[in-house]
């Protein structure tokens, strides 16, 4: 009983990390601090003001992106519960920053997949596997809690990624960049050995087994640049790492090419994108990632209307 108790508990944790596996955002509320923090009891997390630092300031507007997820191999990532291709996909992004909070709401719109991969398969939803494509919807929300009045550190960021997982943002370069990882702790690898598994080795004792160091799952480069026309592009690419199996052996890597546009833009290209991958009004703003890391229902009414509520709460901040 304590363990199927436990089990279901660490299922909202698990499902971060199978997120973080297939290189998509966090599905929350993100708890941040400045790293460093309580090193000065006058410093106020709540007057933090993250548009302070250049690389914050990007993060706000209206962003559309040109996506593509490779596996282990080098290939494109494939995935069993979402059978759309990944070499070439769209995601159209809203962010706002606020002081302290910063908040973001993504779609991703997928085409439909190679004709040659739908024998067998069917695809989420009522479209029709080399016909219709489909997208999902993500969200994340982020809040400075603690902080740090050492200049060095300003900007840089540190907090817990669901229940099992912690990330590092530092900001680098001349203003221009920022580095994000995500480390499965040690206590989490503890935990998942004993209560998920069950113990199998018998080497766990009082919850500790024998895990002494945290596991790198993923390590984000973010460079913001500016075109002669003065056009922002955000350029992100993410390598991935096992931290189960083959530990520190490379899992996937991500290139993805964002361009800040203005929202009439945004919509246009919208629209456009929904019409050219044929996605169904069923399927629009209709899925979104399950707590088990498949495909759940987002509860919001399919349709234009729903994914423009969605994307516009990065403004409700």
């Amino acid at each position: 009983l304590f363990r199927s108790s436990r089990a279901r508990m660490v299922v909202g944790r698990y499902r971060d990390i199978l997120l973080l596996l297939l290189g998509l955002p966090l599905l929350g509320v993100q708890a941040l601090k400045d790293v460093d923090s309580g090193s000065n009891p006058k410093c106020n997390a709540s007057a933090v003001n993250l548009t302070e630092s250049p690389q914050w300031q990007q993060e706000e507007g209206y962003w559309i992106g040109e996506y593509s997820l490779y596996g282990s191999d080098g290939d494109a990532f494939t995935s069993s519960s979402w059978n759309y291709p990944y070499n070439h996909y769209k995601g159209f992004i809203t962010g706002n920053v606020q002081g302290n909070a910063y908040r973001q709401r993504n779609v991703f719109m997928y085409p439909p997949q190679e004709t040659a991969k739908c024998p067998g398969s069917t695809p989420v939803g009522n479209g029709t596997c080399g016909t219709n494509g489909n997208m999902k919807i993500f969200e994340a929300d982020q809040l400075v809690t603690t902080c740090s009045t050492n200049p060095e550190l300003k900007g840089d960021i540190e907090g817990p990624y669901g229940s099992l997982a912690y990330t590092y943002t530092q900001l680098v370069g001349k203003d221009n960049s920022l580095l994000y990882q995500v480390w499965l702790t040690k206590d989490s690898l503890n935990f998942y050995e004993v209560v998920i598994l069950g113990n199998p080795y018998g080497r766990c004792v009082d919850g500790d087994c024998g895990y002494t160091d945290d596991r790198l799952m993923q390590s984000q480069l973010t460079t913001l640049t500016k075109l002669l026309d003065g056009t922002w592009i955000r350029t992100r690419t993410a390598q991935g790492f096992d931290a189960f199996g083959n530990v520190g052996a490379p899992k996937y890597a991500s290139y993805y090419r964002e361009t800040r546009v203005s929202e009439e833009f945004f919509w246009t290209k919208f629209n456009a994108a929904m019409t050219s991958y044929n996605v169904l009004e069923s399927d629009t703003c209709a899925w979104k990632s399950s707590e088990s890391g498949g495909t759940a229902t987002t509860g919001l009414e399919p349709g234009f209307v729903s994914c423009k509520m969605h994307l516009d709460r990065s403004f409700e901040l």
